[in-house]
């Protein structure tokens, strides 16, 4: 017999055969040169709280888990990640999207200021260009030619003036215009990162969606369960919270067996708690890729998922460990 896994149970062909066909109803014959296969119950349906992905970080640290096996109600806390610097990192840009606020707000009422300045040179350069077109309009005969010229001339230097403010004016409105949207997009920035920040602190205390257990994800490359205190990347299962609703087993096949599997095979399971009870299922899925799990022995596993032919018993539970064979 081949075992796998953190129990590797080594039998002997016959005693394995007598033990499940024994326990079945209608018992069955186990083919000889079949694999054992070792797994676990588990629910196709669970809700999978995954590793998110926070920001300055890419790898985030497990906190706390609520107790493996524990029944947990939608809303609970299941999982809190913790926050490295999120903390200080929400304060500084709180800090900076205030002081960005009041340095737009400033730059604004400055340009704002400018405009009004502009306006009032205008009203002041029409005034001073209308005074110079009535001196302007006093014939050379009237007066000297000296005080003529110099009312023309004082004329075209009001002209050239009320030309100057009107383009100070329209540049002033130009500027305010062009330096609008960028102020609004600095403040924009300034708060999608506040927001983006304390919107990643709420996401580290992580809530069940629906009730159901706790169980501790497992790491497919090393066969270790995930705890509090370890690290891992966004998208890292980290639990699962299973019910009854779509029950099915997951086995890891040693690859000098994989051969001998294939969909559609039917195969007699056993979980090790329940050594009186024993299922018919059927093989759903085989992995096309195989990886290494550190704690077992040698060589890759491939994952198998096989689904059961009829109705569970009660005592059937997510995360219960499972044997089954070939018939």
């Amino acid at each position: 017999m081949i075992g796998a896994g953190n129990n590797d149970r080594w039998l002997p062909i016959g005693v394995v055969t007598f033990a499940l066909t024994s326990a079945l109803v209608n018992p069955v014959e186990i083919l000889a040169d079949a694999p054992y296969l070792t797994g676990v119950i588990e629910d196709d349906d669970s809700q999978k709280i995954e590793m998110p992905s926070l920001p300055f970080t890419w790898m985030r640290q497990v906190a706390w888990l609520a107790p493996e096996g524990s029944f947990v109600d939608v809303g609970d806390v299941v999982v809190r990640v913790d926050p490295g610097s999120l903390i200080e990192e929400e304060e500084r840009l709180e800090a900076s999207y205030e002081e960005q606020l009041v340095a737009s707000e400033l730059q604004r009422a400055e340009s704002q200021l400018a405009i009004i300045d502009a306006e009032m040179a205008l009203e002041g350069a029409r005034t001073t260009r209308e005074l110079a077109w009535l001196d302007a309009q006093i014939p050379a005969t009237a007066a000297t030619q000296l005080n003529h010229d110099r009312a023309q001339l004082a004329l075209e230097n009001a002209e050239n003036a009320l030309r100057l403010a009107e383009e100070t004016l329209a540049n002033a409105r130009r500027k305010f215009d062009e330096l609008a949207p960028v102020l609004d997009l600095r403040v924009e920035t300034a708060e999608a990162w506040w927001s983006r920040v304390k919107t990643s602190l709420s996401e580290l205390a992580i809530r069940a969606a629906r009730p159901g257990v706790v169980i501790y994800a497992e790491n497919e490359f090393s066969g270790v369960k995930v705890f509090a205190g370890e690290t891992l990347q966004p998208g890292d299962l980290i639990v699962t919270i299973a019910t009854r609703g779509q029950l099915q087993f997951v086995f890891w096949v040693h690859d000098a067996d994989i051969n001998q599997m294939r969909k559609g095979q039917k195969l007699a399971v056993i979980a090790d708690a329940l050594p009186d009870r024993v299922v018919e299922a059927e093989v759903d899925w085989v992995a096309n890729y195989a990886t290494d799990r550190e704690t077992w022995s040698q060589g890759g596993y491939f994952k198998v998922v096989a689904k059961p032919l009829s109705n569970l018993p009660e005592n059937f539970v997510p995360g219960m460990a499972v044997s089954a064979e070939i018939f």
